[in-house]
């Protein structure tokens, strides 16, 4: 779910610049969570993975043993999905629009003729590069109350 959402949040606006294609975009998301989602599920699991090992194997619960092994593995299935099945399916199903299919050759036709900024030298694509005049530094941060 934090991917989808991430996903929403770097696509709202993509029908209105031509600097990145929509699967560019749903990576960069991908990205910008990996490390959260990852460490997420390693909390969530390891008392999960506490009440599968301690539980069944030193008080010998077959019931605790049960769940926390359907438990375990539904959220490591889970998290997997989460993050590396089901936003590159997401992604597949909406290249297929006409509307994307339309903007990423937009986008890519203009990387071609040179006229895009994000590509660098050596070929590569900067995905997340700052657009000039959008980034505020420490303007952004918010003030101190002063002292008394």
């Amino acid at each position: 779910m934090v991917v989808f959402d991430k996903v929403k949040e770097n696509t709202k606006d993509v029908f209105s610049q031509h600097r990145f294609t929509y699967d560019e975009l749903a990576n960069l998301a991908v990205n910008q969570t990996l490390v959260r989602s990852i460490n997420t599920s390693i909390v969530a699991l390891l008392p999960v993975s506490a009440i599968l090992f301690i539980g069944s194997f030193l008080f010998g619960a077959r019931t605790l043993e049960d769940i926390s092994l359907a438990l375990f593995v539904g959220m490591a299935v889970g998290t997997y999905s989460s993050i590396f099945v089901a936003t590159p399916l997401e992604v597949a199903l909406r290249d297929t629009e006409p509307r994307i299919r339309q903007h990423t050759a937009d986008v890519l036709a203009l990387r071609n003729s040179g006229g895009s900024d994000v590509v660098r030298p050596d070929g590569t694509v900067r995905v997340g590069a700052l657009v000039a005049g959008h980034h505020q530094g420490t303007a952004a941060q918010p003030r101190r109350k002063p002292r008394k």
